[in-house]
């Protein structure tokens, strides 16, 4: 067991940290690792399937108890989406958000940008929890990142503070942003110094998993980025 790891686990579902003022939702009912029922031999025979959707079974997270999932996350990697879809997370459980089985759904093509990686068990979370909103266009960067700065307080101050703590807790080797507003929000937020990472921490930008990739280009996605860290 990595009590280290535990240690991460156990301060993401802290109760100290609520996503949302009085409503009991903690850190892990926004966010989740990349594991899941379907093994990587498995995912890669659904390649020339014409992207036949996957089992809906296979799209949910193992139920490890906190000590078994301790020794499977990988804390080098963390993915960030931009929000959640207008559906918003399912919360009847810890760490269902990435796994989500309804149809409306394309979480499932996430599992094929880790084949042939070392990015399994990355942590996942959005850049903006508790902003359910599936139209991207919504979201209005700019006016999030003016209420970062001000001096009152407010969702998006709130968003960014737990935006750090992630990062703080994960204290990753790379950051993957799924969606171009993403990409631009996370930079904004370096840019204005609302946020820091780790010093040698490399970001790389993805389309959002939305898009129309097949699975085949998909898993060869992020192969070089898992080499330049990883090596061969």
């Amino acid at each position: 067991m990595d009590k280290n790891n535990l240690d991460i686990i156990n301060r993401i579902k802290s109760k100290d940290v609520n996503v949302k003022e009085n409503t009991g939702f903690t850190l892990d009912f926004y966010t989740s690792w990349a594991l899941y029922n379907l093994g990587e031999e498995e995912i890669r025979n659904y390649i020339p399937k014409k992207n036949r959707p996957l089992s809906t079974s296979a799209l949910g997270i193992p139920d490890y108890t906190d000590e078994e999932l301790s020794e499977k996350i990988n804390t080098d990697v963390m993915i960030f989406a931009l929000n959640a879809a207008s559906r918003d997370v399912d919360k009847s459980g810890s760490w269902l958000n990435f796994h989500d089985t309804r149809s409306a759904s394309h979480d499932q093509r996430l599992l094929f940008e880790f084949l042939d990686t070392k990015f399994w068990g990355a942590y996942m979370s959005d850049l903006f929890k508790d902003v359910p909103e599936t139209n991207s266009k919504e979201i209005k960067i700019n006016n999030l990142i003016k209420d970062m700065k001000s001096n009152d307080d407010n969702e998006a101050k709130r968003n960014l503070k737990l935006l750090q703590f992630e990062i703080d807790t994960i204290n990753p080797r790379i950051i993957i942003l799924y969606h171009a507003k993403a990409r631009d929000a996370f930079n904004k937020m370096i840019k204005e110094e609302l946020i820091k990472i780790p010093d040698n921490c490399k970001t790389v930008y993805r389309p959002h998993y939305s898009m129309g990739e097949g699975y085949a280009k998909r898993a060869k996605a992020l192969i070089k980025e898992s080499k330049e860290i990883y090596g061969e």
